[in-house]
């Protein structure tokens, strides 16, 4: 009777014993499965090369950077705006020619400056002329003109949103009738260059006019 009661507690156990090793395998067989899909969408999350927004390169320190595609500028446009911001110009440009006597025309505001348009564009070869109005009061947008130094920046904008920047390479000052027009729109080879020109020295007042010329020269800055 102790051995039927043995054998058939012995084998109640190996029973149960089984049941639990059955339902262990099941279990690590689905946590086999679940963890592989894991593993797969994990794979397939991750973005290809060719998505990643921005491209990189490495130098030999393996230190990442961005690497930036070179500006291109297109032809020159229209000219629309010079900056000088050394001297707080921030102003306007018209297009402007000659007068009924022969002379370049200026604009009649204070504030506007004007682009001669017998001379090149601004950030085409050879000299592209400028004018605007000097006073001595501050009152005008070159007023501080004669202040630049060579090395000082100036910009000039187009009416595409291009900028072109020139830096001063030469201050000359001039009495009224003796500008060297012929030389200053000369050479129309040349890299490009500005030829800015407003007045200056002393005031005449029966002709309502001065007795000087300053002239600016600025060349394109190398991109």
């Amino acid at each position: 009777m102790s051995d039927i009661t043995l054998n058939r507690g012995t084998a109640g156990r190996i029973k149960t014993l089984a049941i639990l090793l059955l339902s262990l395998v099941a279990v690590l067989s689905a946590t086999g499965v679940s963890y592989a899909k894991y593993q797969k969408d994990l794979v397939l999350a991750q973005p290809k090369s060719g998505n990643i927004a921005g491209k990189f390169s490495t130098d030999g320190n393996l230190q990442p950077k961005v690497v930036v595609a070179e500006r291109v500028i297109q032809n020159p446009s229209q000219p629309a705006k010079i900056t000088i911001p050394d001297i707080g110009v921030d102003a306007p440009i018209e297009h402007l020619g000659l007068t009924a006597d022969n002379a370049v025309d200026v604009p009649k505001s204070l504030w506007t400056t004007a682009w001669f348009n017998q001379s090149s564009k601004p950030g085409d070869k050879g000299p592209a002329m400028i004018v605007g109005h000097y006073s001595a009061y501050g009152k005008a947008v070159f007023a501080n003109l004669k202040k630049l130094n060579p090395g000082q920046r100036i910009i000039i904008s187009d009416d595409k949103g291009q900028q072109f920047t020139f830096a001063v390479t030469q201050k000359r000052d001039f009495p009224q009738a003796e500008v060297p027009m012929a030389e200053l729109l000369g050479n129309r080879n040349s890299k490009p260059r500005l030829e800015i020109i407003t007045c200056g020295g002393g005031y005449i007042k029966a002709s309502r006019d001065f007795t000087n010329r300053t002239v600016i020269t600025a060349e394109i800055v190398e991109s």
